[in-house]
């Protein structure tokens, strides 16, 4: 961290509180003791993320590599940089129709989930309903 400016060096503690993990799509190219340990299912806060955003994005952008390979330095950066503000805009302006069908989805299974509870529960003699 030396080459960095001395605002952006991070503290000791909180480099020794990092800890590796592997993007979950990746997890399968390694062995049994890899897997295990650097898991993302194991960490707290971390079981819904797959750390593969970046891959895509790359992906998304390497269409443009034949393109921008003719290119000057600036021309280049303004191209790559079109395509990005692009991914985010496209990505952002989703979000309602990803999410409605999302919260319709998780809605429709919390309702299965709470009737199945009710008549697991009422059958049992659990709960009583007059």
């Amino acid at each position: 961290m030396p080459q960095l400016p001395a605002y952006m060096h991070l503290k000791k503690e909180i480099l020794c509180a990092a800890k590796i993990v592997l993007p979950k799509l990746h997890l399968h190219n390694h062995d049994k003791k890899c897997q295990l340990n650097l898991n993302l299912n194991f960490l707290w806060w971390l079981v819904q993320s797959n750390l593969e955003d970046p891959e895509w994005w790359w992906a998304h952008l390497n269409p443009l590599s034949m393109s921008t390979n003719e290119m000057g330095e600036g021309a280049r950066q303004d191209t790559i940089n079109d395509h990005v503000l692009a991914w985010n805009w496209q990505k952002i302006t989703r979000f309602g129709e990803f999410y409605l069908s999302y919260i319709q989805f998780r809605s429709s299974l919390l309702t299965m989930f709470f009737n199945a509870g009710i008549f697991l529960l009422s059958s049992t003699g659990l709960l009583k309903c007059t």
